[in-house]
């Protein structure tokens, strides 16, 4: 489940970053675009190292920076973090803190993208044995025909 949860902060974070900062029109020139915004975020999370959920609250730190070019070029780099991520465990009331990062780097050309997202996120619990460590790593190619061409896909979950 916090698999599931922390997929699904990422898929909102890659989700914003696609739609609200994808590549519009060429422009004459190179055109840069820089974005630094705080979100809330209010949400739980399974900590399987405790076998308990944990309610977190706090805010998502996202900037963006893009480079559009008069070729047709378009590279996106976007990071979140969460800032003042605290929450509870349900069952044993531990006080649990998340920090991390998430980032992608895309680039667009003319003839397909290439895209590479990585997320650090840690959920922090008191005591030892109750702290999570999730990595995410995956690089996909698009073709101009809309055709993955490379995928990589690397998912790690530590307790300790």
């Amino acid at each position: 489940m916090f698999k599931a949860k922390v997929g699904s902060l990422l898929l909102v974070s890659a989700a914003l970053s696609l739609l609200v900062f994808a590549p519009g029109r060429v422009s004459a020139r190179a055109t840069v675009t820089e974005t630094n915004e705080m979100l809330p975020f209010d949400f739980d999370v399974f900590v399987p190292c405790a076998d308990e959920n944990a309610h977190l609250t706090g805010k998502l730190h996202f900037m963006v920076h893009t480079t559009e070019t008069s070729s047709g070029h378009f590279q996106l780099h976007f990071t979140s973090e969460p800032v003042g991520a605290v929450g509870e465990g349900e069952v044993t009331g531990t006080t649990y803190h998340m920090s991390g990062k998430f980032s992608e780097v895309r680039n667009d050309v003319p003839a397909g993208f290439e895209d590479t997202f990585v997320s650090n996120q840690h959920v922090i619990g008191q005591g030892q044995g109750v702290n999570i460590n999730a990595h995410t790593t995956t690089h996909f190619t698009l073709n101009a025909n809309g055709v993955v061409t490379a995928q990589v896909e690397n998912i790690r979950f530590d307790c300790e």
